[in-house]
């Protein structure tokens, strides 16, 4: 079965949605003081961002899929290392993750 490319872009959408809503609640666990909390939303975010590169179409997609694959390999670096609670790379990457979400909502319309 062959997923329709707007059904594909929600799916994406919500992706990132959820990406993001996990990075903002670890960055209140972080404020509040509650560093297992914190370290469950990263990882959480860090299997989306898996899950995003995961779903990259390389035959379809080409160099846009190529380019995507290496920001995720970048951004899951990164998310790796905020164990050592750098809040300001948590909020650098939610941004980024949201400026992404905004494009492929225009793209998916």
């Amino acid at each position: 079965m062959q997923t329709s490319s707007a059904y594909k872009g929600r799916l994406i959408i919500m992706l990132y949605d959820s990406a993001i809503a996990f990075l903002q609640q670890a960055i209140a666990e972080f404020e509040g003081g509650d560093l297992e909390a914190e370290l469950c939303h990263v990882s959480k975010a860090r299997d989306i961002v898996g899950e995003l590169s995961a779903v990259l179409d390389a035959t379809s997609e080409g160099a846009s899929a190529d380019r995507l694959g290496q920001l995720y390999g970048i951004l899951d670096t990164y998310l790796t290392q905020t164990a050592k609670r750098d809040i300001s790379t948590l909020r650098d990457i939610r941004d980024m993750l949201e400026e992404l979400n905004e494009n492929w909502k225009l793209i998916a319309c």
